[in-house]
């Protein structure tokens, strides 16, 4: 298995911004965390974790040179990510 420290610069570069990209903004009002957990009926934690999913897929997606498929979960954050045309 590969480590983190193996990864090409282009890559580590990209994880970066995608774990630094701020989901949640309760300050904004329903963020991507708080709407998931109100449309889904899931738990404030269960949101997060699966927003944490989210950007391991589309991390992948960038990296893997080929197709991949969402889980259902991860197919939620995206449509609700869509949605948010500010974020």
């Amino acid at each position: 298995m590969r480590k983190f420290t193996d990864w090409p610069v282009a890559a580590t570069a990209l994880w970066g911004r995608l774990t630094a990209h701020p989901f949640e903004r309760p300050h904004e009002g329903l963020d991507l965390a708080r709407r998931l957990a109100r449309e889904q009926g899931w738990t404030l934690e269960q949101a997060r974790a699966m927003i944490e999913e989210y950007r391991r897929f589309c991390f992948l997606c960038c990296v893997a040179g080929e197709s991949m498929t969402p889980s259902r979960e991860v197919d939620e954050v995206w449509h609700i990510h869509l949605t948010d045309t500010h974020d």
